[in-house]
Order: structure tokens, then sequence, then C-alpha cells
């Protein structure tokens, strides 16, 4: 059984408490470094193993807390290989498969468990999330006490996969996979939707009516967030644009795909968009090529036409705080953006 709890883990009563690690001996930040000054026997039976080369990701260590009182374990859960490295999904993945043999060979009844690889890790808590449901929900027998963290949003239901949603998921699978990414930010989300808004792809109230760091709609950003844990994962959700980092969620993919195939919705245009941004597949590559066209539709309806020029000085003016467009890139994306027919 999953519980949420909120408090500080130290004074849960469970069985056992989940301590999150690297592999290599230290426990210097965060939980972990707590967890080494209140249970210095537990640190020194960790080092050994780290020391000896007996512990590895994806494998968990159980430590009897020799201690009156709880908890009577400790379980050291390596989520990262080295303390200067970041969480990895599958490191999570994999753990949680042992920490379930562990929990069931000893008989354990209740575990606490922290936000396993967000925080320092860098994971999205959404993504970790998912992973602990998958893993530990069937077993009902046991208490899994789950913190998380504390700005974590929870989320009621799962989401349906609407067309909207898939021809959101779909461009941004094309995307990655043109860019050789695994990651994309808001930022070339926002740039991106907005290319494919102008290219005729209209999404469910979508409009692009504020300019903040690129092309940006509000509705667009909230729904990101709301597919967060069940399409994609957010890290940094409440970073800057540049900053909040996107990953699709895999089993998705091919489902929207499926969708749109049968529907016959938007692949085009998708693909037609895919080919107009080739070479600018970056950060700063989609604000001077979204700004360029947010800049040039702005002039056209201001004064019917486009001095280059004057564009050039409205988009250096947009971007200056982020991105280094020169007048060079600036007129080069516009003759891509003529070339494809955005103004006609």
């Amino acid at each position: 059984m999953i519980i949420y709890t909120k408090g500080d883990l130290f004074a849960d009563d469970a069985e056992a408490l989940v301590n999150t690690v690297n592999t290599v001996g230290v426990m210097g930040k965060g939980l972990a470094y707590q967890f080494k000054e209140r249970f210095p026997d537990n640190f020194k039976v960790y080092r050994d193993a780290c020391k000896n080369e007996e512990l590895s990701v994806g494998k968990v260590l159980l430590v009897e807390n020799v201690a009156k009182g709880s908890p009577r374990y400790i379980i050291n859960f390596p989520t990262k290989a080295h303390w200067r490295g970041k969480s990895k999904i599958e490191y999570i993945e994999n753990g949680l498969d042992d920490l379930v043999k562990v929990v069931l060979d000893k008989g354990i009844k209740s575990v606490a468990i922290p936000a396993l690889g967000s925080g320092l890790g860098g994971l999205p808590w959404s993504q970790v999330e998912r992973k602990i449901h998958e893993k530990l929900s069937s077993l009902n027998d046991i208490e899994w006490r789950i913190y998380a963290p504390n700005d974590a949003p929870r989320k009621e239901r799962s989401l349906n996969l609407t067309t909207g949603r898939a021809t959101l998921i779909l461009a941004l699978k094309k995307y990655l996979s043109s860019s050789h990414k695994k990651q994309m930010s808001e930022l070339e989300v926002q740039c991106l939707l907005y290319i494919l808004h102008c290219n005729g792809v209209k999404l469910n109230k979508i409009e692009f009516s504020e300019f903040r760091q690129g092309p940006y709609s509000p509705v667009l950003s909230t729904a990101i967030k709301k597919m967060d844990g069940d399409f994609l994962y957010i890290s940094g959700i409440n970073k800057p644009l540049d900053n909040t980092i996107i990953t699709l969620e895999p089993t998705v993919t091919s489902k929207a795909e499926r969708m749109l195939r049968e529907s016959d919705s938007n692949g085009k245009s998708i693909s037609n968009v895919i080919n107009l941004i080739a070479g600018y597949e970056s950060k700063d590559g989609m604000v001077i090529l979204a700004s360029t066209l947010w800049a040039a539709k702005t002039m056209m309806i201001d004064n019917g036409e486009v001095s280059e020029e004057s564009l050039v000085e409205d988009v250096i003016s947009l971007t200056s705080t982020q991105t280094s467009a020169s007048a060079t890139l600036i007129k080069s994306a516009y003759q891509r953006l003529v070339e494809e027919g955005l103004f006609y």
C-alpha cells in the first residue's frame, strides 16, 4: 500500500528508512549527510561496501540498526554512481526491484521512502513517482510511506490521450529525434509550437499572445504542466522557460503516432515544420527563428511589409537578454521562413 506523507523522515516509525546514496562512499550533502550524522554505524558499513566495490547502482544495501528504537533497518539506495553525477531513471527502476526483493526477504512491513533521485539527483519527481507506483503499488501488505517533495503537485487521476495532446507529443518527439536529444526546454517547446501554429496546426485554445524569451502561450504552459507524470516529465517546473526541462514518456509516443495516423490529423504539417527548422534545433536557434517569425508577422500587420533592417533591430531588441542573435543569423532565419511560405 502506497501512503503519501509529509514531515521529518527521521520521525517516521517505519521498520525501515531508505537513505539515498552514491557508490563511492561519500555522504556529504542532503539526506545522506543527515543519515551519516544520526547513524554512524550505518555509514561505516556503507563506506566499507563502497571501498570493497560491493555496492552498485541498481542494488540496495540493508543495514540493521544496532541502536535502540526505530528504525530497525536502514536501506541504502544508490541513486547516483558518483556524488558529482546525476541520477538516472534506470538506477531508480532497478533499485526499486532490488528494494522489493530485500523487503520481502526480511519480512519488512513498513518502509519510509524519500524522493529518490529528485532534488540533488536532478530527476523529475513525476518520473520517479511513476516508477514507484509501477514497482510498489501491487504489494498491498507492505506500507510504502512516500515522502514526496514539498512542492510536488498531487495528481488525482490519469489524463486521457486526446488528439491535441497526441499532436503535441508527436511534435516534441520529432523535434527531439531531429536534434538527436533526449530532452528539451519549455522555451524550445513554446517556439516550436508557435511555428506549428503559424503553419496551420491549431491546438485547442492555444494562442500566442505574449512574448517571454520567445513567443509564449500561457495555455500551452498550463497544458504541459497538466501532462506532467502521464505523458512527459518536467524538471525545474518553477524555473525560467529555458531552465524548465521536458522529457517524453517513451511508452506514450507510439500511441500518439497511431492516434494521428488513424485520424490523419496534423502529421504532415508537423513533418513540414521539422524540415523548416532543420539546423535551428537548439534553444538559441529556436528563439531566433520563432522571434524572427513573430517580429515579421507583427511588422506585416502594422506596415503591410517587412523591412529586413528594421526586422533585425526588432529581433535583437526582443532576444538580447538570452541570445547572441546577429544580423546575419536573423536575415538567414527570415529567408528560411519566406522560402517555406510562412507569410502567405
